[in-house]
């Protein structure tokens, strides 16, 4: 089941284009955020990039033993597949 957007939300994301959007449910008052499948998909990707950067540079430093490249990346592929 794919929820709808309502068009309270709708008109939200139109009065501020480009950015998340922080949604409450109004009986558990958790909140979440809404943000373009394609701003998520980016988002997963530069934080990915990011993290793989730290673990190369601790690599290169001799911080990190038995780093296992073909792991992290099928990781990698694992998470970006749930986008």
């Amino acid at each position: 089941m794919t929820p709808k957007l309502t068009e309270e939300m709708r008109q939200a994301l139109r009065e501020q284009p480009g950015t998340p959007l922080e949604i409450e449910d109004d009986e558990t008052r958790t909140s979440y955020v809404i943000v373009a499948k394609e701003t998520f998909v980016q988002m997963v990707d530069e934080e990915l990039r990011r993290q793989l950067q730290i673990g190369i540079d601790q690599a290169d430093a001799g911080q990190v033993s038995g780093w296992d490249v073909n792991e992290v990346l099928a990781e990698a592929h694992r998470r970006h597949a749930i986008c």
